[in-house]
């Protein structure tokens, strides 16, 4: 697989890895669209800024370089762990990336959101701006049926102003939407 990753202070880099084989109940995904968040602009900033000049750093949350951003991801179900039930290959899915530790009491509860051991996708864990995602269960999906796979063109009535986008926006989208 490839990924286009963060590395220290520089622009996102292509990178090259074996291709994740799912174990147990995960599913891997085969990425077809990964949207860009702003929260991918703090990431690759290196920390969450809190404002008043508070910062909350990668590192002290878990977040190590080089990193797989993206947690806005949509695809196809490419392979199945041994135990994966739910999807089953070749479905298009909706990736549900705010995944908790599933073991403590918040996500017994099932406020996995509020975890404080998550395991999100594109935030703690690898992430959808790579070829593929590999996701902890199916029960993190939302099935794509019925889903036009493009957009209508608007008319010149319904276009917005042209989005300008910052040089890091733009390096990202580009990036990301030109394997």
């Amino acid at each position: 697989m490839r990924a286009m990753q963060i590395i220290e202070g520089k622009p996102l880099e292509a990178r090259a890895y074996p291709d994740p084989e799912p174990k147990a109940e995960e599913v891997l995904l085969r990425v077809e669209a990964a949207g860009v968040c702003h929260s991918d602009v703090h990431i690759w900033d290196g920390y969450f800024d809190l404002g008043g000049e508070r910062q909350i750093s990668l590192e002290s949350r878990g977040v190590h370089l080089p990193f797989t951003m993206g947690h806005e991801i949509a695809g196809e179900v490419a392979a199945l762990g041994p135990r994966a039930s739910g999807v089953k290959v070749g479905d298009k899915v909706v990736a549900y990336p705010w995944i908790g530790c599933g073991e403590c009491a918040v996500c017994r509860k099932g406020e996995e959101l509020l975890c404080l051991n998550p395991r999100t996708l594109g935030t703690r864990r690898a992430g959808g701006y790579g070829t593929h995602v590999s996701c902890r269960t199916a029960a993190t999906f939302f099935r794509m049926t019925g889903c036009r796979r493009t957009l209508p063109r608007p008319t010149p009535a319904q276009a917005s102003p042209p989005i300008r986008l910052s040089r890091r926006h733009a390096a990202i989208w580009l990036l990301t939407t030109t394997w």
